[in-house]
């Protein structure tokens, strides 16, 4: 048996959104001309919600649904992306400024921001602490 739920009226609680709100509505405005913006949104975001039940269904069945989930392989790429992003950077700066801890910051910050992207997932949160962790030892 289904049933139906239809609204009749409501109350915006808050008109305003958040800033990760507001970079993923941009993203979303940006990837909807491509043909495959569900597995896109599904892969920035680690957001299942628009993935259809077939290809959830597809996914699962061929072992990768867990690359959707924002996770270890996901934070560490973008440390890394950070790291050498900033390494190149150094490349223009003077020699006084060339030094291994501030790519290995960028790329924490790049971490931290993927981390805050996802929404704070366990998995992220997982990885940053580890993440931070290595850092710190290191």
């Amino acid at each position: 048996m289904l049933g139906t739920f239809n609204v009749q009226n409501f109350t915006i609680l808050n008109k305003h959104c958040s800033l990760r709100q507001k970079v993923i509505a941009a993203s979303v405005n940006v990837i909807s001309k491509y043909h495959n913006q569900a597995v896109i949104y599904a892969l920035t975001f680690g957001e299942r919600g628009l993935l259809e039940p077939v290809l959830r269904q597809q996914l699962q069945r061929t072992g990768i649904a867990h690359l959707m989930a924002i996770s270890g392989l996901h934070i560490g790429m973008a440390y890394f992306f950070g790291f050498w992003l900033y390494r190149l950077i150094q490349f223009l700066l003077p020699i006084c400024f060339i030094e291994l801890r501030i790519p290995m910051l960028a790329g924490w910050c790049f971490a931290l921001g993927y981390v805050w992207l996802s929404g704070w997932a366990i998995p992220a949160l997982r990885a940053i602490f580890a993440l931070s962790l290595w850092l710190y030892i290191r």
